[in-house]
């Protein structure tokens, strides 16, 4: 379990630990065009909603020329959020090297 021990010898959640806030009004997003599949996100996330997966044929086909050249480049593979999981904290928008990831409402 990631996160640090109270006062009681307790974790905290990776959350409150990382000082980022649950929001359920908001999900993580990935903008297509700009992930590299790096994966920090993935090790950030503290209910690992994601998860860096080769992209489906249906999702390619929506990209640009360029943005399907750099999916290629990069092994076929994006970061894909389960809005199930996401807490809406933000720490994978953080964490983004390519600064691919963003929040919006549900």
């Amino acid at each position: 379990m990631c996160g640090s021990r109270t006062a009681n010898g307790r974790f905290r959640s990776a959350v409150i630990a990382v000082g980022m806030r649950e929001n359920p009004h908001l999900i993580a997003v990935v903008d297509r065009s700009r992930c590299e599949a790096r994966g920090p996100c993935v090790d950030t996330c503290p209910t690992k909603a994601i998860r860096v997966r080769p992209v489906p044929d249906e999702v390619k086909s929506d990209l640009g020329a360029l943005s399907r050249l750099k999916l290629w480049v990069h092994g076929g593979e994006q970061a894909f959020v389960d809005p199930e999981a996401c807490l809406g904290c933000a720490a994978c928008v953080q964490v983004c090297p390519e600064n691919a990831l963003g929040m919006r409402k549900r």
